[in-house]
């Protein structure tokens, strides 16, 4: 069976305190006088310094589980989808430059592929996969409103994916 690390700070914590009033209290016992009261003294304040450096450890080891929970897979999904929607973005500012002789045909059909493969990613979403083909449909029909339009949806809906942003799941926000 496998203990938590975090669990065993605490017993440890726990320990060590009973450890020190106990020790404390036998030696003011078996020593009666000065000599208790220091040896007493010295172990209750080592006990201490010890349960502040286990609090520490918690504090660090709690903050750590909570990033480890927050980052697992959503940084890899938070990274492709922004990609695509950079892509996607990209692709459009070459079929609707803002100069006549903004972009070359190259140019355009490089972007044009390397949104194509980024909106196909194994990896996106599928609301992002069809939020990004929609855009790039609007885009090849050379319609700008309807670019417009489906390229805000995209934006939100990768925004829905970014690491930290809260998302509604079954009526729970997570």
């Amino acid at each position: 069976m496998r203990i938590a690390p975090r669990t065993r700070l605490y017993a440890a914590m726990a320990l060590v305190f009973g450890c020190a009033m106990s020790a404390g209290g036998y030696a003011g016992f078996r020593v009666v006088g000065l000599w208790g009261f220091h040896a007493g003294a010295a172990l209750a304040a080592g006990a201490l310094l010890l349960g502040v450096g286990i609090s520490i450890q918690l504090c660090d080891l709690q903050t750590n589980e909570v990033l480890d929970r927050l980052l697992q897979d959503d940084v890899r999904t938070e990274a492709t989808t922004e990609a695509a929607l950079a892509a996607v973005t990209l692709y459009q500012a070459a079929v609707f430059p803002l100069t006549s002789e903004g972009v070359s045909v190259t140019e355009r059909r490089a972007r044009r592929t390397a949104a194509y493969r980024m909106a196909a990613d194994e990896h996106l979403p599928r609301p992002i996969q069809v939020a990004a083909a929609a855009a790039l449909e609007a885009i090849d029909q050379g319609d700008a409103k309807s670019t417009t339009t489906e390229l805000i949806v995209l934006r939100r809906t990768t925004r829905a994916y970014r690491v930290g942003h809260l998302r509604e799941h079954d009526g729970q926000l997570s």
